[in-house]
C-alpha cells in the first residue's frame, strides 16, 4: 500500500469510528431533531454520507426513490416513509466505507497520481479529489458531533 492509500484508508477508518461516536446513543427522536427547519436531521446527513460515498465508489446503495433527497442542495427536509431506517443506513455507510477503502487500497502510485477528472474544487491529482472526498465526508460527520451537544448530549472526552 502506498501513502496515499494508507492515508485515506486511516482516514475512512476514523470517519467511521466518529459517526459511530457521535451517534451511539441516538434515539429514534434524536435522530429526526432539527434545531431548525432550514437544517437537515442526523438521519438525512447519515442518509447524506450513505450517497456520498456510493457516489465516489459508483456504486448503487440507496433506493433510487429518495436518491435525490440527500443530494448536495436538496431542499429542505420533509421526512418521508420511503426514506431507510437508521439501522438500514448505518449498515450500507459501513459496508460503503469498507468498500471505498478497499478501492483507494488498490491503486498504485501512478493511478493516484493521474490527472484528475474534470471537477470544480481544482483538484490536479485522483489523489487530491478523493482527499476531497474525505474531507467532505468528515465535515458531515463533524455535523453530527454538532447536532449530538445540540441535544445536550455529552461530549466524547
Amino acid at each position: 500500500m502506498n501513502q496515499a492509500s494508507s492515508t485515506l484508508a486511516y482516514g475512512l477508518d476514523a470517519l467511521d469510528m466518529l459517526v459511530g461516536f457521535f451517534t451511539k446513543d441516538f434515539s429514534e427522536d434524536d435522530w429526526a431533531a432539527r434545531s431548525s427547519p432550514e437544517l437537515h436531521s442526523a438521519w438525512w446527513i447519515l442518509a447524506h454520507l450513505v450517497l456520498s460515498v456510493e457516489q465516489a465508489t459508483e456504486a448503487e446503495l440507496l433506493p433510487e426513490s429518495c436518491r435525490s433527497i440527500f443530494e448536495y442542495g436538496s431542499p429542505r427536509e420533509e421526512f418521508q416513509d420511503t426514506w431507510p431506517s437508521v439501522e438500514e443506513l448505518k449498515g450500507l455507510l459501513e459496508r460503503a466505507l469498507e468498500a471505498l477503502k478497499s478501492d483507494w487500497q488498490r491503486r498504485s502510485p501512478d493511478q493516484w497520481q493521474a490527472p484528475a477528472v474534470e471537477n470544480t474544487i481544482n483538484a490536479k491529482t485522483v489523489a487530491e479529489q478523493c482527499m476531497f472526498a474525505l474531507q467532505h465526508l468528515t465535515y458531515h460527520a463533524g455535523q453530527l458531533g454538532a447536532i449530538r451537544r445540540l441535544l445536550g448530549k455529552p461530549g466524547l472526552i
